[in-house]
């Protein structure tokens, strides 16, 4: 058993090289959610990762088994707006709640929050892992000489769309929705005789 304690605010973790920086990391990235990579190495025999966090001076308990979705809350004092059970990694529904839900309520949101992608004009949920790595970065981060948002040329072309929305949501509490989406139109002659086509048949 590994154990690894972190103080509010900023917190650095360093070393030599393979002194396990990089995995502390992912083992908080799998606890968002995420996947795990090095974590699944047979050599380290890992079997589960749990985390405990403070939350208004009580003790909130994560555990999540490696290569398994399924998570469980718990905690010795019920905490306001925290439900103790069964979460999931994934997108969750109403019997099992994902685990986003939890995470962004300790954040202050609690609201189900949509993000406008304007450049496919498209919508996506607010999730905690479109905008992880602004603020948990590995060492391969870092390293790099650019900002994880802009660069000497401008935005790095690597940043999801996602991600800079999530930004926007979180700076301004607004989702830029526009109230009247434009329908987007069909250029390729082909879709449009196929689409007018079917219409007729109905």
């Amino acid at each position: 058993v590994s154990e690894h304690y972190f103080d509010p605010g900023l917190n650095i973790v360093y070393g030599v090289s393979e002194s396990g920086k990089s995995l502390i990391v992912e083992c908080i990235d799998f606890m968002f959610g995420g996947t795990p990579k090095k974590l699944l190495k047979p050599s380290l025999e890992v079997r589960a990762i749990g985390i405990t966090l403070n939350v208004d001076g009580k003790e909130v308990r994560i555990y999540r088994e490696i290569g398994k979705t399924q998570m469980i809350v718990s905690g010795e004092d019920d905490v306001e707006g925290i439900e103790y059970g069964t979460y999931t990694s994934e997108k969750g529904s109403a019997k099992t709640p994902g685990i986003n839900k939890l995470w962004l309520h300790l954040m202050g949101i609690d609201d189900d929050v949509t993000i406008y992608q304007f450049k496919s004009r498209s919508k996506q949920s607010l999730t905690l892992r479109t905008f992880v790595h602004s603020f948990l970065l590995n060492v391969s981060r870092t390293g790099h000489e650019n900002s994880i948002l802009f660069n000497g040329n401008g935005y790095s072309s690597n940043i999801p769309v996602s991600t800079m929305t999530s930004l926007l949501y979180l700076a301004t509490e607004k989702n830029f929705i526009p109230e009247d989406e434009p329908k987007k139109v069909d250029s390729d002659p082909i879709i449009k005789a196929k689409k007018s086509a079917t219409e007729r048949l109905y």
